[in-house]
């Protein structure tokens, strides 16, 4: 039985007090009570997570997107798994067993006003065998990118649709 436990009921007032004053000392943000969920080693263990098997990202267009993952990137069209979904889109192969599933959907984010670098973003991260080798293809399509700003061996860059990505060298 996976026993999720809701605490934010049993908080007392002076307990949600100190919460709240924590938060505002670290986030700088409005507090907005909600529940705490725990979970215990053992359930953990029984629910026993493996891994992320994709990542959904938005696009405009689906041949366009494609065509960067594919031809710039380097990583392997798996559209073929791809179900009948009533949208466009594309599975790609990352590695054994992840993919990214394109999806040309409407999407509220914005193209412009994103940070620079996509370190500052919200992004994919990425192990590569040889990172020299994927900035050499960028460098190649003329794909801009920036170098990780904590002296990992890793570089960020955009898709076509704003959609920030990195990637690090394994084992670096």
């Amino acid at each position: 039985m996976i026993g999720f436990v809701l605490t934010s009921w049993k908080l007392s007032q002076p307990q949600h007090s100190i919460l709240e004053k924590n938060h505002k000392k670290i986030c700088k943000k409005p507090y907005i009570p909600c529940f705490q969920i725990c979970c215990s080693v053992g359930e953990r263990r029984e629910i026993g997570f493996v891994g992320i098997q994709h990542a959904g990202i938005l696009v405009e267009n689906t041949d366009i997107a494609l065509k960067f993952y594919t031809q710039v990137l380097g990583m392997e069209d798996a559209s073929i798994e791809r179900p009948n979904l009533p949208y466009k889109g594309a599975f790609i192969r990352v590695g054994p067993q992840q993919q990214i599933h394109l999806m040309e959907l409407p999407s509220v984010d914005p193209k412009t006003g994103r940070p620079t670098h996509g370190g500052r973003d919200r992004h994919i991260a990425f192990e590569v065998e040889n990172l020299s080798a994927l900035i050499g293809r960028l460098e190649q399509f003329g794909h801009p990118f920036t170098y990780s700003k904590s002296g990992r061996k890793a570089i960020f860059c955009r898709d076509c649709d704003g959609n920030a990505l990195e990637f690090m060298e394994r084992n670096s």
